[in-house]
């Protein structure tokens, strides 16, 4: 996805706090937060507000953090990422997913816009895990991209890290295929249910492909 026409908060979210300033002073722009056994990659910037519910183990919200805060379309643009775990989850991962999804839909202020997908994963540490991305038309004027990766591990207990992108109703960035939506889901694919460090080259792979493409049109006027 070209970002020719993005504002500019693009170029400097990218460009300069992102990957260039991260890799100057030898560190990340992405930090780890922990629950129980479970690790996952957040980015710094954004609003630390764990806990806000009792089952929202860690809630990061990013709008106008590190990312623009408009979207390509000029809308206000919100992303965010939940882990928490799931109690009453029964059956294999991919029933939790298709209640998952079905629970989704049930919410009036969403309209359910293509056929959701559900992927066979593996976490880092080769913990069996499925994603979910499924696209919504949010009160008839936003596009809502969630996106899930649940995940069981070796206690028996449910893991579900989600992330989502809320934009203009014809916004590419809230797409699945958006340079975007693949560097939020990075993030999301972080998760890491046993000891030992999350894996960095995707992450840092996503934030490289995200400035390279974004570049494209540095140079242009928005």
């Amino acid at each position: 996805m070209r970002l020719s026409s993005s504002p500019p908060s693009v170029v400097s979210f990218v460009a300069l706090t992102l990957v260039l300033g991260g890799a100057a002073a030898g560190s990340t722009p992405w930090e780890v937060a922990t629950s129980g056994p479970a690790s996952l990659a957040v980015p710094k910037a954004w609003r630390n507000m764990d806990g806000l519910r009792p089952n929202m183990l860690l809630f990061r919200q990013g709008d106008g953090l590190r990312i623009p805060v408009q979207d390509d379309t000029g809308a206000p643009l919100q992303a965010g990422l939940v882990l928490e775990q799931l109690p009453a989850a029964m059956g294999s991962l991919r029933d939790v997913a298709t209640d998952v999804i079905a629970g989704a839909k049930k919410d009036p202020r969403l309209q359910p816009s293509g056929t959701p997908t559900i992927e066979s994963v593996k976490l880092v540490d080769a913990t069996e895990a499925v994603f979910v991305t499924v696209v919504f038309v949010k009160e008839q004027s936003r596009r809502s991209l969630q996106m899930k990766l649940i995940a069981r591990g070796a206690d028996a207990r449910t893991w579900m890290v989600s992330g989502f992108l809320v934009g203009g109703k014809d916004s590419r960035w809230c797409a699945p295929g958006s340079d975007l939506a693949k560097w939020l889901r990075a993030h999301i694919a972080s998760l890491r249910l046993t000891p030992g460090s999350v894996d960095e080259k995707p992450l840092r792979e996503a934030y490289l492909r995200y400035d390279r493409r974004s570049g494209e049109g540095s140079k242009s006027k928005p």
